[in-house]
């Protein structure tokens, strides 16, 4: 008997780390039927980070990525922006930054088969389990969802 649930925990810890290994993330596909415009994008909450500036507010910093297909065309980012609804029951959405350029730029253009990645700022502080649904809200009334992804981390190479 001992035998057996020694067995059988080992079990339960073996799946149990494997599951929590699982990288999550937030995806969709955005395009039009002649695929002039056709872009994934990806929310990555495994790059999230809360940061504290001394004298200033915290925020939260979350990596994404616009990878634009071959075939389109070039795909102006105009500070479009990221919404998440909290399993609290709060709609957060990044805010824009002052930056013009780099990493926290909010307008950028992703060129034909390039990918582009983006920090967006939320001005709340939350993890990958407060998060129940994400959206993309483009212009004044285009809103696509992002389905939550997991894939098993790529294996370590020396």
């Amino acid at each position: 008997m001992k035998k057996m649930l020694s067995v059988a925990l080992m079990l339960f810890l073996a799946t149990a780390t494997s599951y929590a290994q699982k990288i999550v993330y937030y995806s969709t596909v955005i395009s039009n039927p002649d695929k002039t415009i056709d872009f994934d994008f990806g929310f990555y909450p495994k790059t999230m980070q809360y940061v504290e500036p001394a004298g200033q507010k915290g925020y939260t910093v979350v990596r994404c990525a616009v990878i634009n297909q071959k075939t389109a065309k070039a795909f102006d980012w105009k500070d479009d922006k990221v919404h998440i609804y909290l399993k609290s029951g709060k709609l957060i959405r990044n805010y824009t930054t002052k930056a013009e350029t780099g990493d926290y730029a909010v307008r950028y253009s992703v060129q034909p088969g390039e990918t582009h990645y983006q920090e967006y700022c939320f001005s709340h502080k939350f993890t990958l389990e407060d998060i129940e649904k994400i959206w993309i809200v483009m212009g004044d009334n285009e809103i696509f969802e992002l389905f939550r992804g997991e894939v098993e981390p790529k294996p370590k190479t020396n």
